[in-house]
């Protein structure tokens, strides 16, 4: 009699294991978003080119801005900014299509001439989020906060700590190996963020257009 209820015991575990894992699977089938959930390391790689007219959404060519009665153009639209960045750090997921993250950002402005041809800066940020069937998707940075803590111009000065705060950057991704790493890469269309910055008080608004590329990975819970 003992060696049945034991073999029985045994038997019931893997089953109810299979039915936890069942509806786990089938949660995720409803609402894919679960499938990004935890944290993730992240390391990207962007080129972006920036300006204060918007751009085409078909072309990705540069609306002009109405030219004023007087010239000259405005300097946005005669002399876009180009920057190089490189950004690494942490991303949560609650998995329910919100999450924050924190990270850091170097870049290099290309412009000539440059008025501060390298910034670093670090900050955090709320987020919002959606996971497609195939597992692909997009990241939404809703609310970003950022201090400057090095900046240099070309002759080795610098400039005071400067706090910022913008919305509207977004990521594409592609999840793959079993939703524990994400390909950060372009989207199916080009992709404009409006960035709504603002300083001092004082908000601007810039159009950017960039090729990133880079990679999620989730972190083991310890």
């Amino acid at each position: 009699m003992k060696r049945i209820a034991s073999t029985m015991a045994l038997t019931v575990v893997p089953v109810a294991l299979l039915a936890a894992a069942g509806t786990s699977v089938a949660d995720e089938r409803g609402n894919p978003n679960l499938r990004l959930r935890g944290e993730y390391a992240f390391t990207q790689s962007q080129t972006c080119f920036t300006t204060n007219s918007n751009f085409d959404g078909e072309t990705g060519l540069i609306i002009p801005p109405p030219i004023p009665p007087t010239p000259p153009i405005p300097p946005a639209y005669a002399n876009p900014n180009r920057t190089h960045s490189t950004l690494s750090g942490i991303l949560h997921f609650n998995g329910d299509g919100t999450g924050t993250s924190t990270f850091r950002v170097q870049t290099i402005l290309a412009s000539i001439p440059p008025p501060i041809p390298f910034t670093e800066a670090e900050g955090s940020c709320t987020l919002t989020y959606s996971v497609d069937p195939d597992g692909g998707g997009t990241i939404h940075f809703t609310l970003c906060s950022s201090t400057t803590t090095a900046a240099g111009g070309l002759g080795g000065g610098g400039v005071l700590p400067m706090t910022s705060v913008n919305t509207g950057n977004q990521m594409s991704f592609q999840l793959v190996q079993g939703d524990r790493m994400g390909l950060i890469g372009p989207s199916a269309q080009p992709v404009v963020d409006r960035l709504d910055n603002t300083f001092n008080g004082i908000t601007t608004t810039t159009y950017r257009t960039c090729a990133k590329s880079g990679v999620l990975r989730k972190l083991d819970h310890r």
